[in-house]
């Protein structure tokens, strides 16, 4: 699903929120470049994404789904919740900052070290 865009210079500031629900088919979920996009992101019945774009948003959480299948994670750094667990495909993880992170869930993860975060 393609709602934003990594164009240089775009930006749609229409979209506020988004609801994914229980997309079982959804493997790519791109939201780059939507400031206005807040709230929660509520991945975890998403098991079978694989990429989510979500840099150059205003989001504020993201719950992946336990044991998914995602392997890229572009995310902002508004983010003040981030939870994963067991996301052994996970390889590619980039977080535009942790300065607002207040709860960081994550386990068994063969890229991630906490330590590193925290």
């Amino acid at each position: 699903m393609v709602l934003g865009n990594s164009t240089p210079g775009y930006k749609n500031t229409a979209l506020t929120s988004v609801g994914i629900g229980d997309n079982v088919l959804l493997e790519t979920l791109d939201l780059r470049n939507l400031p206005n996009l807040t709230g929660t992101l509520n991945l975890t019945n998403c098991k079978n994404l694989k990429n989510l774009y979500a840099s150059n948003t205003n989001l504020t959480a993201i719950n992946f789904a336990n044991g998914g299948k995602i392997t890229n994670a572009i995310l902002p750094g508004t983010l003040n919740s981030l939870i994963f667990r067991n996301l052994s495909l996970l390889t590619n993880l980039n977080i535009a900052g942790y300065n607002n992170l207040t709860t960081f869930v994550c386990e068994n993860s063969n890229v991630v070290n906490p330590l590193n975060i925290v």
